[in-house]
């Protein structure tokens, strides 16, 4: 569940906590499947805007 800079990765909080897929987590956050499942596997980091963007997607599923 750690990045590479062993921060949380929240794509793969949004997978275990709310059982999102790729797709999922790509619509919500509106990014591309492809820059999603490339997160999701470790190929590359999430842009510091995409970070944040999963942290609030994240957050407000989580508050609700």
């Amino acid at each position: 569940m750690l990045s590479q800079n062993n921060r949380i990765n929240p794509v793969h909080l949004l997978q275990s906590r709310l059982g999102w897929t790729i797709e999922k987590i790509a619509e919500e956050m509106d990014y591309s499947v492809s820059a999603v499942s490339k997160w999701s596997s470790g190929n590359r980091n999430p842009s510091p805007r995409a970070m944040k963007e999963a942290q609030k997607v994240l957050a407000n599923y989580i508050t609700n």
